[in-house]
This record gives C-alpha cells, sequence and structure tokens, in this order.
C-alpha cells in the first residue's frame, strides 16, 4: 500500500513537469504563423519615397522606423529624373529585429504619391508606379554680358535692341528719348530683358549683369530690367549720314558726313592752275586774291574711315582691269585710342592723288545717272586710263627745276607732258595756293589779318588758320588746331569749335596736309606739305610754312584733305 501511493506521486510530478516544457504549457507564441514569438509588421505606410520630380536625384533608401529599414531601385536607374517619365520604384523592406513580414497581406503598403503600390503576402518587396514627372524646371539665366549696347556717341542713333542670345532677348530705351545723341550728354540706357523658353530670372542677384562701357549697372534681384549709366558723349562729334543733294553736300559712307565748302566767287573758270608752283612769299595777299579758279574743298581732313572705305571698294579684285593697287594702306591716325574717325596717316602723295581718282569712280557709282565726275590723274596724256597705281616707280625725266616723276606729271614750266585734266571736276588734291586761300580766307574779319587788294581779309602768314594771334600766343593756335602732343585727334564737323571763317577744320595741326604742286626750288620732284601737324612745335602752325619731300614718303604725321574743281 505504501509503495503504490509513491508511484502516483511520481506520476502526478512528471504530468507537472510536462505541462511546464511542453508545447501545451505556457511561454510560447499564441500565433500559430508566428511560432518565434516575432510580431508580424504593423506600419503600413513607406516614408521617403516621393513622386519623382524632372531634374531631381532619385532616393535610394527609405525613412527608417521603428519597424523595418528599406532600399529604393528605380527602373532605368536614372542620374536625375527626365521630364515627361513615368518611373517605377521596387521597395525592398528589411524587418528590424522582433519583427517579421509574415502575416503581411497582399498589398498592405502604402506609397503616398503613387498611382499603384502592390505587394505580394508575406513579403518586404512593393512596387510603386509614380504619375509622369513635369516638364523640365526652367534654367537660371547665367548669361551675364548684355551685349549690342554700347557708349554713346554723338549723333550716332540709339541702338533699341540688344543683341539676342540662347536664353533671352532685350529692348533697350534711352534716357530724353533722342533721335541721335547729343554731344557733352550723360545717357542712361534702360534694358529690359525676356527670358526664353526655359528660362527664368528667378535666381538671378542683385547687380547681376554687365553692360561693357557704362559706368553703373544696377538690377533688381530676379528681374531682368538693367540701368546701365554712361558717360558723357564727347564735345567732338562723328561725322554723320546727310541725304546728297547737291554738290555742296556728299554723302560717300553709312555714317559719315563730308561737308563741301565752296570758297567765294574768285574767279568763274572751271580750270585749277595744274601749272601754278608753289608760292614763295605768302605772308603777302596779292597772290592767293589771283587764285585763278573756282573750288571746293573738304570740311576736314580724310579720315581713316573714308579712305578704308574707298580703299576697300577700290582694291576689291572683283574690278578686274580697273582694281587699285597702293603703296601704302594706311593707318588709323596715330596713337594709343585712335578710333576710325582720326585722320588716314601714312600714305604718300603718290597714294594720295590715286586715291582722289577712287574716290571720283566711287562717287559716279553710288549715285547714279546724276554722277558725271571725271578723274583728274591719267597714265596717257590723252585722258583716256586714269592713274589707278601709287607703286610705280618714279622715274626723273630732267634735271630742270620742277621736273617730275612720270606718269605722276603735269604741265610745268619745262613743258613735260600734261597727265592730269585740269578741266575735269573729279576729286583730287588741292594746289598750295588754294590750300593757303582756303586757309588764311577771313572775308570782312580784320583780326591778325592782311587785306588784299578786293578788301578781302587773310590771317597773317605768321599765324594757325583762323586764329587772332600769331603761332607764338599758345591760347589762339589751341584754339584752332592740335600740335605737340603725342597723338591724332579726331576730326571735328559742323557745329564744333575752331573752324575757320570758311567753316574748314584742322587747316592748322592735327596732320600735316599733302598738296598737289612740287616744290620749285629743289631738283626732283618733291612734293608740298603745309599746316602742321599733331607732332610738332607750334611754328608748324603757320599757314606760311611750307615744306616738301619726295612723292613716295609716308609718315606717321601726314594725311590730306580732298578739293574738286567747281
Amino acid at each position: 500500500m505504501k509503495k503504490l501511493k509513491l508511484s502516483a506521486l511520481l506520476v502526478y510530478a512528471g504530468l507537472l513537469v510536462f505541462s511546464a516544457c511542453g508545447g501545451g504549457g505556457g511561454g510560447g507564441s499564441d500565433d500559430p504563423q508566428n511560432p518565434g514569438g516575432d510580431k508580424t509588421i504593423s506600419i503600413s505606410v513607406i516614408n521617403g519615397v516621393t513622386p519623382p520630380a524632372c531634374g531631381e536625384t532619385p532616393v535610394s533608401v527609405i525613412t527608417a522606423n521603428a519597424q523595418f529599414t528599406g532600399t529604393v531601385t528605380w527602373n532605368d536607374s536614372p542620374s536625375t529624373f527626365a521630364a515627361n517619365k513615368v518611373y517605377t520604384a521596387t521597395i525592398e523592406l528589411t524587418a528590424k529585429s522582433g519583427y517579421t513580414l509574415e502575416g503581411v497581406s497582399d498589398n498592405f503598403f502604402n506609397v503616398s504619391g503613387a498611382s499603384v503600390v502592390v505587394n505580394d503576402a508575406d513579403t518586404g518587396t512593393i512596387t510603386a508606379e509614380f504619375p509622369a514627372t513635369g516638364s523640365a524646371p526652367p534654367t537660371v539665366i547665367n548669361i551675364k554680358a548684355i551685349s549690342g549696347v554700347t557708349a554713346p556717341v554723338r549723333d550716332a542713333v540709339p541702338a533699341t535692341t540688344i543683341t539676342e542670345t540662347a536664353q533671352y532677348t532685350g529692348t533697350i530705351t534711352w534716357s530724353g528719348s533722342p533721335a541721335k545723341f547729343a554731344a557733352s550728354t550723360v545717357y542712361t540706357a534702360t534694358i529690359t530683358l525676356t527670358a526664353k523658353s526655359g528660362y527664368t530670372f528667378n535666381g538671378t542677384t542683385a547687380n547681376y549683369f554687365i553692360v561693357s562701357d557704362a559706368t553703373s549697372v544696377t538690377n533688381s534681384a530676379n528681374t531682368g530690367v538693367i540701368t546701365a549709366v554712361f558717360p558723357a558723349t564727347s564735345d567732338v562729334p562723328c561725322l554723320t549720314e546727310v541725304t546728297v543733294g547737291s554738290m555742296t553736300t556728299i554723302t560717300y559712307l553709312t555714317g559719315t558726313e563730308f561737308k563741301i565748302i565752296t570758297t567765294p566767287d574768285i574767279s568763274t573758270s572751271n580750270t585749277f592752275p595744274c601749272n601754278i608752283d608753289a608760292d614763295s612769299n605768302i605772308d603777302e595777299a596779292t597772290d592767293i586774291t589771283n587764285v585763278p579758279a573756282r573750288f571746293i574743298i573738304g570740311e576736314t581732313e580724310v579720315t581713316y574711315k573714308l579712305w578704308k572705305e574707298v580703299y576697300d571698294w577700290a582694291t576689291d579684285a572683283a574690278r578686274g582691269s580697273e582694281k587699285y593697287t597702293f603703296a601704302n594702306v594706311g593707318a588709323m591716325g596715330y596713337g594709343s585710342s585712335t578710333t576710325n574717325q582720326h585722320p588716314v596717316t601714312k600714305v604718300s602723295w603718290r597714294d594720295t592723288i590715286v586715291w582722289c581718282n577712287a574716290l571720283t569712280e566711287y562717287y559716279n557709282e553710288n549715285n547714279g545717272s546724276a554722277a558725271d565726275l571725271k578723274c583728274v590723274y591719267y597714265t596717257d596724256k590723252n585722258y583716256i586710263t586714269p592713274l589707278r597705281t601709287s607703286t610705280l616707280s618714279y622715274l626723273i625725266t630732267g634735271t630742270t627745276a620742277g621736273s617730275q616723276d612720270k606718269p605722276y606729271v603735269y604741265t610745268s614750266s619745262t613743258g613735260n607732258t600734261d597727265m592730269a585734266n585740269c578741266t575735269a571736276k573729279g576729286f583730287r588734291l588741292p594746289t598750295s595756293i588754294e590750300w593757303e586761300y582756303a586757309a588764311r580766307y577771313r572775308g570782312t574779319d580784320s583780326v591778325n589779318a592782311i587785306a588784299g587788294s578786293d578788301g578781302t581779309y587773310y590771317t597773317k602768314g605768321n599765324s594757325a588758320s583762323g586764329a587772332i594771334a600769331d603761332y607764338n600766343d599758345a591760347s589762339a593756335t589751341s584754339a584752332v588746331g592740335v600740335y605737340g602732343v603725342s597723338s591724332t585727334a579726331t576730326v571735328k564737323c559742323k557745329g564744333t569749335t575752331g573752324a575757320n571763317a570758311l567753316g574748314l577744320y584742322d587747316m592748322s595741326g592735327n596732320v600735316w596736309e599733302w598738296c598737289f604742286d612740287w616744290n620749285p626750288y629743289y631738283i626732283g620732284s618733291r612734293r608740298m606739305f603745309l599746316g602742321g601737324s599733331f607732332s610738332y612745335p607750334e611754328i608748324g602752325m603757320q599757314v606760311g610754312y611750307l615744306h616738301s619731300t619726295d612723292p613716295y614718303v609716308k609718315n606717321f604725321d601726314f594725311g590730306f584733305r580732298f578739293c574738286r574743281s567747281k
């Protein structure tokens, strides 16, 4: 009996042990799907994956939470999202410790902004398809420099548009709304830019843009309205275009005016003095009051601009047998800051007479049937072939004073063959006596002048052209000419200071001016030049200061002005 009771006790204890350790006891999961004890993920929202936008960089990971982390891959593996494209993200979730994807139902997860989100049950692989990306966002304009807006120049027509770029167009308005820029005036340009498609001013900073030559350039941030202030225009004008009407005003070039000054009716003759030697005593008025012909003469020295345009036209190969050749191409004045409105320099006497022929033909071509000018200089005594080259070597034909080099000849006291048509109305160099008349004429003004036999007054020979005192008077001389400096000056035009009584500029100073006739006091073919230059002292400013040199010589302070018989 006692033994049986012990056996029953042991059996009961064994049952207790089995209950504590076996499957039927406490400590295990109640979830038949998750016997290990991990909890099924319950967070359905995937954060950190947003709808793609054009130009953005794709994300590669989701925003982790307490239950899972995740990686993201995109179709086509873009470095940045393209425009107007549908993208699909494949999201791979990894459960954190204590959590499992087992038990997750089909299409359990949500991705904000996705049009379709799918996943299989018990997995963390999610496919999220998004709506197509939009158009590319506009690019912030990055072209700073505004082209097509230049510093105003007197008498120039203001530009109204900028030079278009790939990013914007633009219009220009000017303070005062000038038809042409005035002298000595500060102008402000208001530039209004318009962004082209795909570009925006949003993002541009204040005072972002650049306008060349402006003293100040301002703009507000995120705008294309720019204000540019320029230095004052010069009181020395550029030459401006006029309409060809009569022979008193002639336009040769676009944007260039050359006023032709007509001298008083000193004679009715139409022949210029081919055989007049250089005046030996120019401080007397007797010679110049007897100039044998009427003539017209340029208001200014020939600018490089005019020289070059005629030169280019004349030397064009398309002219064939009528093409011109020059010994020298000419220079744009002299100095470090010259422009094409400075006088042409470094041209020989031969270059100038050949160029005058070219100008005559150029004028005829550009003035239609009304033009009937004839060249003055020829290679033959019958005046059939105009002289179109300045490169021929000179040939002394005699040793008598006044001998010349063929074919650059005209009638002389030695009887050389006449190769200048003295009756022609084409452009030419003035003779020294014509130049002197134009430089000295004062009309009824007797200040610093002597009277001719007809009562007309002429500036004294020891003075600059139109000066009110002799050359030693610095203020009087400087008022009418440029001398004793390191560079040429811009040629002047009508309305500026410094003109003589006939309205001619720089008859004294700026550059020496070639004249047609030779110096009879030298053996050979030396040609006259008068008027002084920028590089010469004030003594050279005297209208009575004559020089001569060989006709093939060029120099940095040699130029010329043209003339024409009336």
